[in-house]
């Protein structure tokens, strides 16, 4: 282990970079092309302890992600067998080049009942596009989406409020815990993936998102600040 420093962040791939801050005496990856992976390619999986513990898997989806934290992937790649040393772990093709980043364990990775465990990478070919973008400012154009410091769920074909940021734009509007999204900007919501299409499309960070709300037994309408979710990082030597 070594010491590093955290150079960037893009909230909307999830790849983050950081600066070793002593020699790393081994050559590092090529980066490969995740486009060009298949389902039912072979592929390694190595993270935390090395050679050892890496493990053969086989890459079984392609596919859209929405995470619960206002996160989404237009396609992510899902592995099996699961991966116990996931979070940054390499995703690494038959020809030794780097094909994505470990980002989740999962309980769907196949539409497979009786193997359903596995891991989701985040595909190592949207970090080319922004690289120098990352490294020039720490974030990118991109990422100034708007943030509504919510966690939903889609529970029975409803989008539901399962958490909020503390002191964040959701709590601040009124929402509350079983809240039940109906509709964004006056678009019918009834996924993850429509949540964030509607509230993106709307604008930067820090515009207002008019939401249509079920509360138990009656619905209401209200409109939601904004913000830009870089705000709420701490960095060190930050108050």
């Amino acid at each position: 282990m070594i010491p590093a420093e955290p150079v960037a962040y893009d909230y909307d791939s999830g790849f983050g970079l950081v600066r070793a801050l002593e020699g790393l005496e081994f050559p590092p990856l090529e980066l490969g092309l995740s486009a060009s992976v298949n389902i039912g390619n072979g592929v390694l999986v190595a993270g935390h302890g090395g050679r050892e513990a890496a493990i053969g898997a086989r890459v079984v989806g392609k596919r859209e992600f929405a995470g619960y934290w206002e996160y989404m992937l237009d396609e992510a790649i899902f592995t099996t067998p699961a991966y116990p040393n996931w979070g940054g772990a390499a995703l690494i093709g038959q020809d030794g080049k780097l094909l994505g980043v470990g980002s989740l364990y999962v309980e769907d990775a196949t539409a497979d009942q009786e193997n359903r465990r596995g891991n989701m990478f985040v595909p190592i070919d949207l970090l080319p596009p922004i690289f120098d973008e990352m490294m020039q400012s720490g974030r990118t154009a991109a990422s100034y989406r708007p943030w509504m410091g919510l966690f939903s769920a889609e529970v029975e074909g409803r989008m539901e409020v399962i958490g909020l940021a503390d002191d964040g734009p959701a709590e601040r509007a009124g929402l509350q815990i079983g809240d039940v999204i109906v509709k964004v900007n006056g678009q019918p919501v009834s996924t993850m993936v429509d949540l964030y299409r509607a509230a993106w499309a709307l604008g930067k960070a820090g515009v207002e998102i008019p939401m249509t709300l079920l509360r138990e037994t009656y619905a209401f309408e209200l409109a939601l600040k904004s913000e830009d979710r870089y705000s709420r990082l701490k960095f060190q030597g930050s108050n």
